[in-house]
């Protein structure tokens, strides 16, 4: 038997371990380098409303933070603290 599939697999688990090392740094580099501003506070009280691209960038905020993040929906308690 020869040594070939075992070499090749051997550099395949190395390049994948690599690529999955990469991941997040890719992500947290791409985190950084992010501006996430929120809206300000309407003159008449009335609760400010957030873009698409912020309420994307705020949930991936939360994720890369093992923040729990999900819709909250007009019924029932919604999600409990430290949610966005």
């Amino acid at each position: 038997m020869d040594g070939k599939p075992k070499i090749r697999r051997g550099v395949v688990r190395i390049v994948g371990f690599v690529a999955l090392a990469a991941l997040p740094v890719l992500a947290l580099n791409s985190l950084a380098t992010a501006a996430v501003t929120l809206p300000a506070k309407p003159a008449d009280g009335s609760r400010p409303e957030f873009t698409q691209e912020q309420r994307d960038a705020l949930r991936q905020a939360a994720e890369a933070c093992g923040l729990p993040a999900g819709p909250r929906g007009m019924h029932g308690p919604g999600p409990g603290p430290g949610t966005v």
